[in-house]
């Protein structure tokens, strides 16, 4: 009996599987990962902002590739099951989140990064339009807010004073999900009336009753 003994097609490299563009479902993150590099991108549709880059550093089981950030954060990524999209890890996270395979970069991306307050404050509003997801439940008109506060932006405005305007947007949501991070500015959190901020206390307490 004779075999016909041919070259083996070499089985995809883990990484071959995930290099594309993604984006996070229920969140306005892409990710766009090709030659071991991952960018981030946050992504509206008036917008398409670079964020944190990653370095591939690893590979696991289940066509599980590790990616690291500069700033140490630690992205798992894996093909979901069926072949249908792909699943994200942060380590440290206690959940997962789905990826969704994109053609390209969002269109956004063509466009100039906004620059000056009022192309700060659209990126800011539509961001919050497309994503988050209480206005319903607190009862708040978020193109109202647009209509109220747009008009007080103007070229030139300080910075300050934008983050003050946003601020004020912002706080009737009384969310501790929700803050402002504005480098020298300086940030803004807070945490819904009648709850306990978080802190190495109240942490203690929650471990003891896990």
């Amino acid at each position: 009996m004779e075999l016909a003994v041919g070259p083996v097609a070499a089985a995809p490299h883990a990484a071959d599987r995930i290099d594309g563009v993604w984006r996070v479902d229920g969140y306005g993150t892409v990710l766009s990962i090709e030659d071991g590099r991952l960018q981030e991108y946050q992504a509206t549709a008036v917008s398409c902002l670079r964020g944190a880059t990653a370095r591939r550093t690893g590979q696991g089981g289940s066509g599980s590739v590790t990616y690291t950030g500069d700033d140490a954060t630690v992205y798992r990524i894996r093909p979901a099951e069926g072949g249908a999209g792909a699943i994200l890890h942060f380590d440290g996270s206690v959940g997962d989140r789905r990826l969704l395979r994109l053609p390209a970069l969002p269109a956004s991306r063509a466009k100039a990064a906004p620059t000056g307050a009022p192309a700060t404050f659209d990126v800011f509003w539509q961001t919050f339009e497309e994503n988050y997801p209480f206005f319903a439940a607190k009862k708040i008109d978020w193109q109202a807010v647009r209509d109220r506060y747009r008009s007080r932006v103007y070229d030139g405005m300080p910075d300050t004073e934008l983050f003050a305007l946003l601020r004020e947007m912002v706080l009737p949501l009384y969310d501790a999900h929700v803050g402002i991070h504005a480098g020298d500015t300086g940030g803004f959190g807070q945490s819904r009336p009648g709850t306990m901020i978080p802190g190495p206390g109240l942490d203690q307490q929650a471990q003891a009753f896990v």
